[in-house]
């Protein structure tokens, strides 16, 4: 860890479950039931965070007062499968709103997908809209990414017209205001797998680029007119001579104003690039990474990415301390001169399976999602102060 000013790292648990929140019990000083998958995926803004829980065909809301964390709603498809193993594999909390992308849900059979809207009321969440585009493809996979920013919505649909596609809405009606594809995206691409969105600024990435190489991300720019244009693309550094297993460049990304963040977790322990744009061109900042030595063989870092400001927080859920895979959120931070420099490692001190499948940042609160890959899963909140590091259980 660097820097010199005293910090403090408040821990708090948030666990739900597929059942009803009355069947929640206090345990240990956390709310905690049986859920599968909860904590596969998380998210947070201001006083609200949420678990996705894939294997529970479920999404839970919670809202913050004061100190405390209460869950508020259980989010569920209306429409569709009623089992649909991947709904809550795919989440985004903005403002007054939730996405659920359930890729696989779909009325007319055809696992063409959806993406669900939740907005916030004075009690929890309620469903604002049910989103499935007219013209997908069977099996489009619409909904296997999403990214809200400003009341605007960006659903991937990776499968959809062969190489992928990108559907943008616009809020107060949820109306479709334009499709994205490449021209030159190879067949099979998976062209939207990933989606980041800010304000009038979006990446796209492709997973599986020409032979030999490891996919790309697209940057598109929203004109005043508002028509989006492609605006950069980035390639992946070369993969090794005479492979041609892709690394899962773009399998997760960030993007605030000018600074993207685009993850490769095959590569080595895993790497996480930073870019920064200038005049429209986006170039490498800084590449970060670390040994398979230091973090051990399974370590994953940057398995997923997350970025408020000048802070940016890589999950390592393989991270081994002891010979123990234990896992672990990595937090850096930008400095004056641009440089990234680490901050903090956040790991617990009663290490619990499955621990940082998810990270999630706003200003100076960290959630790190978990669970057991079968019945249990949590979210654990991390707050920056000025009295130290401590966990509150």
């Amino acid at each position: 860890m660097s820097g010199s000013r005293p910090l403090v790292l408040l821990l708090l648990v948030l666990t739900a479950s597929a059942c009803d929140t009355s069947s929640d019990a206090i345990q240990d000083g956390a709310l905690a039931a049986p859920g599968l998958l909860v904590g596969e995926r998380v998210a947070l803004d201001g006083d609200a965070a949420v678990l996705g829980a894939p294997g529970s065909n479920e999404a839970f809301a919670f809202v913050r007062s004061g100190e405390s964390w209460t869950r508020v709603s259980s989010l569920r498809p209306t429409q569709g499968r009623v089992s649909d193993p991947r709904f809550g594999q795919h989440i985004d909390l903005a403002g007054s709103y939730v996405v659920v992308g359930a890729p696989e849900n779909d009325v007319a059979s055809d696992a063409a997908g959806h993406a669900y809207v939740y907005a916030r009321t004075s009690g929890g969440w309620i469903e604002d809209a049910v989103l499935r585009p007219d013209d997908l493809d069977p099996n489009a996979n619409f909904g296997s990414s999403v990214s809200l920013s400003d009341g605007r919505l960006a659903v991937g649909a990776g499968d959809d017209g062969e190489v992928g596609r990108v559907h943008i809405f616009e809020g107060t009606g949820w109306t479709r205001s334009a499709v994205l594809t490449h021209p030159d995206a190879d067949e099979g691409s998976a062209f939207g797998s990933s989606v980041a969105l800010d304000g009038d600024r979006l990446a796209v990435s492709g997973l599986a680029g020409p032979v030999g190489t490891d996919g790309r991300v697209y940057l598109f720019e929203r004109g005043p007119s508002g028509r989006w244009t492609l605006d950069d693309v980035i390639e992946a550094p070369p993969l090794r001579q005479g492979s041609i297993t892709p690394l899962g460049f773009g399998f997760d990304m960030a993007l605030e104003g000018p600074t993207l963040v685009v993850n490769e977790p095959g590569r080595e322990a895993g790497t996480v690039y930073v870019y920064r744009s200038s005049a429209g061109v986006w170039t490498i900042e800084t590449t970060l990474t670390r040994s398979l030595s230091d973090l051990g063989p399974l370590a994953n870092f940057g398995a997923r990415v997350a970025l408020f400001g000048d802070r940016l927080v890589a999950a390592v859920p393989g991270r081994e301390l002891n010979g123990e895979a234990r896992g672990a959120a990595i937090i850096y931070v930008r400095g004056p001169s641009g440089a990234w420099t680490q901050e903090a490692e956040l790991r617990l001190s009663s290490p619990v399976v499955g621990f940082a499948r998810d990270v999630a940042v706003d200003g100076e609160t960290v959630l790190v999602g978990a669970n057991d890959g079968e019945s249990r899963g949590s979210g654990y909140l991390f707050s920056r102060g000025p009295n130290g590091w401590s966990e509150v259980r």
